[in-house]
Order: C-alpha cells, then sequence, then structure tokens
C-alpha cells in the first residue's frame, strides 16, 4: 500500500504533511509507522507528521504528531504550512483560509512564501517567574502558552549553550510539568528584536518553533509593560514576526512546499 506525502517546512521547521480531507487514510497504521518516516538518515525526516483533515468550521483541521509520536495540541509554523498547502492545491473556499486546531480557530492570507495568520487569541504569559533546576544550572523561567505549554528562558550566552544537555531535563520534569513542555531560550538583540533556540517537546532541538517563538515575544512584551506591538524573533532557521492589533494577535513568516512523494505502508 502506497499513500502520497508532502513535504513543507516553515523556517526550517519541517513536518510531513499528509492529506485526509477525504478520510480515507489509515491513520492508525500511518501512527505506527510514525516514528521511522521521522528519523533521518533512513526514514523521510522531519519533526514530525500532520494530517490535514475534514472540518465543519474551517477549510480544513491540523492534527499533528511529534517525531516521537505524541500528540501536540498546537503548532504555529504547521498552521502557517497548512495554510500555505490549501491554497496551493485549491483546497480554500476563499483567499482568507481557515485552519481548525485542537485549541482554537485560525485565519491566514498567503503571499508567495510568506503566510501571515490571525491566531485565536495572544499566548498567555504566568506573571511570576520561577526556578527550575537542570544539571549544573538553575534557569529562572515563565511558564506561557499559546494552546501548547513552553517555558521561556532569558539567557544571554545563547550560541553557547548546550541546549539538548538541558532543555531534555526541563522538558521532561513532571514534577513542574505533568505533560511535559516546550523549553525556549532567548536574548534579546533591542527592544523589538529577540534571538531565541528551541528545545521542543517530543522533537528536540529544532530549527524554529512557532509557538515557542509567539511565547517569548509575548514574555519580553510582558516585561516591557506590554509597550511593544511589533516583534521580530530569529530562530535558526529564519526569522517570525507578531503583531498585537488591538485584541487580535498575528503571526508571520516562510511557509515552504519542498517536494512530494510516496510511502510505502
Amino acid at each position: 500500500m502506497k499513500i502520497v506525502f508532502h513535504k513543507m517546512h516553515g523556517t526550517m521547521n519541517d513536518y510531513i504533511y499528509l492529506d485526509n480531507l477525504d478520510g480515507s487514510l489509515d491513520k492508525e497504521l500511518i501512527l505506527k509507522k510514525l516514528i521511522a518516516f521521522c528519523k533521518r538518515r533512513w526514514g523521510i525526516g522531519s519533526d514530525g507528521i500532520i494530517f490535514l483533515s475534514p472540518s465543519k468550521v474551517a477549510d480544513a483541521k491540523m492534527e499533528m504528531y511529534n517525531a516521537d509520536g505524541s500528540r501536540a495540541e498546537m503548532c504555529g509554523n504547521g498552521s502557517r504550512c497548512c495554510i500555505k498547502f490549501l491554497e496551493k492545491f485549491g483546497k480554500a473556499t476563499s483567499s482568507l483560509i481557515k485552519l481548525e486546531t485542537d485549541v482554537g480557530l485560525i485565519e491566514g492570507e498567503v503571499n508567495g512564501d510568506l503566510v501571515r495568520m490571525k491566531l485565536f487569541s495572544a499566548p498567555f504569559v504566568a506573571t511570576q517567574t520561577e526556578s527550575i533546576q537542570s544539571h549544573d544550572k538553575t534557569f529562572s523561567f515563565h511558564r506561557a502558552s499559546i494552546g501548547n505549554p513552553h517555558a521561556v528562558i532569558y539567557y544571554e550566552a545563547l550560541k553557547s549553550l548546550d541546549v539538548e544537555r538541558y532543555g531534555k531535563v526541563i522538558e521532561n520534569n513532571l514534577t513542574y510539568f505533568p505533560h511535559r513542555t516546550n523549553v525556549e531560550f532567548y536574548r534579546v538583540i533591542a527592544d523589538d528584536h529577540l534571538d531565541m533556540r528551541v528545545w521542543e517537546r517530543g522533537s528536540g532541538e529544532t530549527h524554529a518553533c512557532g509557538t515557542g517563538a509567539a511565547c517569548v515575544a509575548a514574555t519580553h512584551r510582558f516585561l516591557k509593560g506590554n509597550s511593544l506591538n511589533h516583534i521580530r524573533v530569529d530562530v535558526l532557521g529564519g526569522a517570525l514576526f507578531f503583531d498585537w492589533e488591538g485584541l487580535d494577535f498575528f503571526m508571520a513568516g516562510e511557509a515552504k512546499y519542498v517536494y512530494q512523494g510516496e510511502i510505502e505502508l
């Protein structure tokens, strides 16, 4: 049995996309092989798998699984790529494309390889800092969420940080995070310009995390008295842009279609 897959990336956060809009895919069988498909060098290689499934309230629903097979509630880069996919293959009802996620509805527009989307809400940021130990370091962090959990850590020596060593321990500290967490380390370039590295729950260090960058931007904005309405966050794979416009929250960034292939099940 063979199925068609699509490879896409948002600021180099890459996923395998499967079109299940007609509901015909054997998801149970695919999920059994997910980890092998995501393995780099012996599989297709990706940060996870995303299904585009039918929706009663939008053009499609995004169902995301991390590279370790765990289910994720939300993905910023994945959302932009889903919107790009729907536009590319003519599967949307208008130029304002609607995407359902587990935590809310997103609306987005495509301009070449740039996708700008309005999210269901701005990120939640805890007002109090907490401390957590990882190996020989103690980190202060803010809890943040945009439908999925994040620990946001300011760390000036970002380039030299062993993200895997420290991020993995924080991700799996079930006392603090019963459902594990994404971990973002960031530094400030300018008031409206940040730099970030991320340890993603279930995938490890990735080139970008859209929801993580959103939580970093929102945490920095909170620490600045919520006075900033336009923030750029650099990630290993490029840059993401966040805007607060009244009660609306927007994310913009690259979303690229890479190639199509077949998986032998």
